[in-house]
């Protein structure tokens, strides 16, 4: 008992001025105006205090506790710092000496790790991610947008930034389920190829596809051969899927894509990037969520990049996000009931429920960056007006 006296009385002194609420009594958190945290279990303070987000995520996971307001209490913790206040468990330490020694995405690696996220189950996804799928951020450029609306919004600004016009082949590597293809084709004239290492999403792709000019490819992405496809692609779409190339394998990609496209012609990259260099994962995402998975700098990612192309656009799509994952979890909670009869428990509930709110809180918090960058490759002989 007075280690967990001891504990309870760290945790109230790091997280009392953020304003959580941090208490044991149901009244309190019934009351509770902003973000609270009820405990249930006492084992909670040395869960949080040795294993950090893994930790706290975990006992949310596990009954330990209940929260309120999820995407607010992590938006104040990272405001606050509070994950630079812990020491880093040891365990956790090591895996990030590791990250930097070794290769976590190799492509034996790459594909085991993808699939275990990827390939759970195409319907669980389309009933919280909606009939028009983005698995990353929305382009909520107006309000009163809906997620569809949003997400064909995203899908169209990609084309325009591409510069997409009739008779052009676009490439869209780790394609999801084909929805970014299927807007090109049917909107812009083209033809295009998606290369994804899930069977399963594959197979979505194929059906969202049929009868449109559009062919899937089943391979790694930075093992494209290259004499096969050399300077095929007019435009090359990477969209969320460069936090699962990792930085060591970062040369290896951007060659892979510069030997594909066209000269003159334009590559977009969408994805996540972090304030500060990373070679290995959020624990708790890595173990549940995105194993492997790294968010870079821009620092990271940029240096690679420019031994091959020329940055043409920057543009920050942090603010949007929020929405996208406040919009995911509201179609998640709403269709829980078929979600759980597909074999998906409490725990997976509350687990996906925590990994769709806490990135909103860290995305308010500027911890990470949601990003669309576009490069040109060889020297492009107009200027390029980035739309918006």
């Amino acid at each position: 008992m007075p280690g967990f006296v001891a504990g309870r009385s760290t945790l109230e002194r790091l997280i009392s001025p953020t304003g959580i609420l941090l208490t044991e009594r149901q009244d309190d958190y019934d009351t509770a105006d902003g973000p609270a945290i009820l405990v249930h279990n006492p084992g909670f303070y040395g869960r949080v205090l040795r294993g950090k987000n893994l930790g706290f995520a975990e006992s949310y996971m596990d009954g330990w506790c209940d929260l309120k307001q999820i995407d607010e209490i992590y938006h104040r913790a990272y405001a606050a710092e509070l994950h630079r206040k812990l020491r880093l468990p040891l365990g956790q330490s090591f895996d990030i000496l590791l990250a930097h020694l070794l290769n976590r995405q190799t492509p034996a690696r790459a594909k085991r790790d993808t699939n275990a996220h990827y390939d759970l189950s195409n319907e669980m996804f389309s009933l919280f991610l909606s009939d028009v799928p983005l698995y990353t951020c929305g382009y909520w450029d107006r309000d009163g947008l809906t997620l569809e609306e949003a997400n064909r919004a995203a899908f169209d600004l990609t084309c325009r930034k591409l510069e997409l016009e009739p008779g052009m082949e676009l490439i869209d590597v780790g394609c999801g389920w084909g929805a970014l293809l299927e807007h090109a084709a049917r909107n812009y004239g083209v033809t295009g190829l998606g290369v994804n290492i899930s069977e399963p999403q594959l197979e979505a792709c194929r059906a969202r596809c049929q009868g449109l000019p559009v062919d899937f490819l089943l391979e790694d992405c930075r093992l494209l051969d290259r004499r096969r496809f050399a300077e095929r692609f007019d435009a090359v779409s990477a969209i969320a899927m460069i936090n699962h190339i990792g930085p060591k394998n970062y040369p290896q990609f951007f060659a892979t894509m510069h030997a594909v496209l066209k000269d003159g012609g334009l590559f977009l990259v969408q994805g996540i990037a972090n304030r500060e260099k990373m070679y290995a994962n959020d624990p708790f995402l890595d173990k549940y969520i995105f194993p492997g998975g790294v968010c870079p700098s821009m620092a990271q990612l940029l240096k690679p990049a420019e031994q091959y192309f020329t940055l043409e656009d920057f543009h920050n799509f942090t603010s949007y996000y929020p929405n996208t994952l406040r919009a995911w979890n509201a179609n998640f909670q709403r269709n829980w009931e078929r979600i759980r009869a597909l074999n998906f428990d409490e725990r997976f509930r509350r687990m996906w429920e925590i990994f769709l709110l806490s990135a909103a809180g860290t995305c308010r918090a500027r911890e990470v960056i949601i990003f669309q960058a576009v490069f040109s490759k060889g020297r492009r002989d107009r200027v390029y007006a980035a739309p918006r």
